[in-house]
């Protein structure tokens, strides 16, 4: 008889590049988990929303959603697990989100481990710290300003931010449950989001 595989975790730390303090997420996938499903669990933990283009980068090499970027020669996400890019703990990978604000994440492998007992159902956050910025901000230099603009009510445009970005928004806050939850329905989120059903409207940033 065929002696079954042992499924390999993989822990990973994801962190936005050039922001202090830092934002960022422990998760527990799969090694086989490809990069079009990290792509969707790195939306959902961050609390992203889906509206822009992405794209992976190792060594050089760029991967992305061959739909998304018809005009442009890239590596097929759906094609590439997290195995055949990170092979030992410490490795790393670059996830690029909206090329305008230009959100560059750090993909960091801490952790490689046997699942002998196949209790490994679902990926999961285990930790994180900070949200992440809202949706247009304006990139690094506009989420610094947004900040400073919501802590002040003094600040010329204090109403204006807290209003566009809704008052319950808090740059310190990160809810794990909610993560965890997302995460859950996972399925459910990558059918609506990709595969044709329409994307929920949003308000752009108030310019």
């Amino acid at each position: 008889m065929k002696e079954k595989l042992i499924p390999i975790l993989y822990t990973a730390h994801i962190s936005i590049d050039e922001i202090e303090p830092s934002i960022w997420r422990r998760l527990v996938v799969g090694s086989k988990t490809n990069l079009f499903e990290l792509h969707n669990y790195i939306q959902i933990i961050f609390g992203w929303k889906n509206y822009h283009l992405y794209r992976f980068e190792k060594g050089g090499v760029e991967f992305g959603d061959p739909r998304l970027w018809q005009n442009d020669p890239i590596i097929d996400v759906r094609k590439i697990t997290l195995e055949m890019l990170l092979k030992e703990e410490g490795n790393s990978l670059k996830y690029l989100y909206d090329l305008g604000d230009f959100w560059m994440h750090t993909i960091r492998l801490e952790k490689v481990e046997r699942d002998e007992n196949r209790l490994f159902r679902k990926p999961v956050c285990l930790e994180g710290d900070n949200a992440a910025p809202p949706e247009d901000v304006g990139g690094v230099d506009g989420f610094k300003e947004f900040c400073q603009a919501i802590a002040d009510p003094d600040h010329p445009q204090f109403k204006e931010y807290r209003q566009w970005a809704g008052r319950n928004y808090n740059p310190k806050m990160f809810d794990l449950k909610k993560a965890n939850k997302g995460l859950a329905g996972r399925r459910t989120y990558i059918f609506e989001y990709n595969l044709g059903v329409d994307v929920p409207s949003y308000t752009p940033r108030i310019r």
